[in-house]
């Protein structure tokens, strides 16, 4: 914990929210009062001491008790230990969270409509001991509730890198900067002309002679196609369909290789003048 208190002191330079005394006393009193408020089924004070993705999930938890005429009861036997375990203080407010973990002893039972007392699973005991990791987001000067994990899930918690200030943030920073790299080596439209010039637009463009060999093609596949599948349900007019369109397509492919030889010829003339 002592790395944490050490970048707790930094970030509380530029953050007092980030202070360990007021991480630690403002987790206890959030500790406490969403026991209280869960237990009174007080969704109005829970909807504003927790995130809003979290209370929905508790909400529906909620309907299902009340739906059955249940409650849930929860009261505190004992103190609430708070310990600071991580941080990231990023430069924007919704970025900025910190880690505690929170142990405690509680009353947690549930009541039926009857006044009937349900335990939990493979337990008769009303009073259990907890240890859960609390993530906690800013609202205001304070903090809200943004997730929970229970022990077994939580403890890698205790290995994240720790975020003290913005600019301790490598990652994000290195993000930035790749974004800033990339917005000014961007193209201007003005530019476009001088970089791609007007011959490259018409050397793209497929000529007339290729539109030609491509037209031969897809003929030759249609000839084929027929002499693949001769049971036409009108076979003479199928053949002639076949031998024209292989006639046609020897005769474009003619024409295409003298026009490509005719051009080759022109440009060698050309060079040598």
């Amino acid at each position: 914990m002592r790395r944490v208190r050490l970048a707790a002191a930094e970030a509380s330079e530029s953050d007092p929210r980030f202070a360990p005394e007021m991480v630690c006393d403002g987790a206890e009193r959030l500790f406490c009062a969403i026991q209280a408020a869960w237990t009174q089924d007080d969704r109005v004070e829970l909807a504003r001491l927790v995130a809003r993705s979290l209370m929905i999930e508790w909400e529906e938890r909620l309907k299902g008790f009340a739906l059955r005429g249940w409650s849930n009861k929860i009261e505190l036997r004992g103190r609430v230990q708070v310990d600071y375990v991580g941080r990231r203080n990023t430069s924007e407010e919704r970025g900025k969270s910190v880690v505690v973990r929170v142990s405690s002893r509680l009353r947690d039972v549930v009541i039926d409509g009857h006044g009937n007392t349900i335990h939990r699973k493979s337990s008769m005991a009303d009073t259990h001991h907890i240890c859960e990791y609390w993530t906690l987001g800013v609202s205001g000067d304070g903090w809200i509730l943004v997730s929970i994990e229970q022990h077994h899930e939580g403890l890698h918690q205790l290995h994240e890198p720790i975020v003290p200030s913005p600019w301790s943030d490598t990652e994000v920073l290195q993000h930035e900067a790749m974004l800033e790299q990339v917005a000014g080596s961007r193209v201007e439209n003005a530019q476009i002309p001088t970089i791609a010039s007007a011959g490259l637009a018409r050397d793209a463009r497929v000529s007339p002679r290729a539109q030609n060999v491509l037209a031969a093609i897809a003929l030759v596949i249609v000839g084929l196609a027929g002499v693949a599948y001769p049971h036409s349900p009108r076979p003479v007019l199928f053949y002639v369909v076949v031998v024209t369109s292989l006639g046609v397509a020897v005769g474009l492919i003619f024409s295409s290789a003298k026009g490509i030889e005719k051009e080759r010829k022109n440009r060698k003339k050309r060079r040598t003048q």
